[in-house]
């Protein structure tokens, strides 16, 4: 009975996938029409989840226990020895085809608006011992309030109704530097599969789907650091 369960299940989700595939082909063929792109398919499709949360106050309660979280966790940081700064010659620089993946790549992500981010809520924004070090080795003047007092400063009064308490309308509040290494590396499976799939030595190019099951939610046509959001009509999303 589960096997068969499973089977069901995963036979829905690929129906589900192929229907979100053929509305995201005709949406882009539209797209490419009405902006006047002569080559549609240069914008390879990709569907990436979509990201529902309503933007909401953050209760007192979560605030009170994502600091208690995160001063225990600095607390144990300290009894460490600080990690020694690495020397920024072995860190080999990104290529050009690298730096236009990650361009396009964080398009896509504001294309889904952070559905990665809800994991963030119950494991306290992924932070953990590793985070704070790296932290201490960029600061190393920083005594446990002030490393405390910086990561509570990016906080705000309001955040995505169960997700991360740094997820916020207009991404992460975060700065890069001072978030888990998994939020500054994880790519969702239909990003994996355009990056994977990515020309060499040509623009990076992709029309983005934001979807959950068969319905989708956002577009946007993306040339690597440059996006243009696409209206998605109701037939779309039904």
């Amino acid at each position: 009975m589960v096997a068969d369960r499973a089977r069901q299940e995963r036979e829905q989700r690929e129906k589900w996938y192929q229907a979100v595939r053929e509305q995201a082909a005709r949406l882009r063929r539209r797209a490419t029409s009405n902006f006047g792109i002569p080559d549609e398919e240069s914008f390879r499709l990709a569907v990436v989840p979509a990201s529902l949360s309503r933007i909401t106050r953050l209760p007192a309660q979560r605030r009170r226990e994502f600091r208690n979280y995160l001063k225990e966790l600095i607390d144990k940081a300290f009894v460490r020895p600080i990690p020694p700064v690495v020397d920024p010659g072995q860190t080999a620089p990104l290529s050009d085809e690298d730096a236009r993946l990650r361009a396009a790549s964080g398009q896509a992500c504001a294309c889904c608006r952070g559905s990665c981010c809800q994991g963030g809520g119950f494991t306290h924004a992924y932070l953990e011992i590793a985070t704070i070090q790296r932290y201490r080795t960029a600061h190393p003047n920083q005594r446990p309030r002030g490393v405390l007092a910086a990561y509570m400063n990016c906080v705000g009064d309001e955040t995505a109704e169960g997700s991360c308490v740094y997820h916020r309308t207009d991404g992460c509040s975060l700065p890069k530097d001072m978030r888990a290494d998994i939020c500054n590396n994880f790519y969702c499976g239909g990003l994996q599969n355009f990056r994977q799939k990515a020309a060499v030595d040509a623009p990076t190019r992709g029309f983005f789907v934001a979807a959950t099951e068969d319905t989708i939610h956002r577009a946007a046509l993306v040339h690597e650091d440059q996006s243009l959001i696409v209206p998605v009509p109701p037939t779309d999303v039904d």
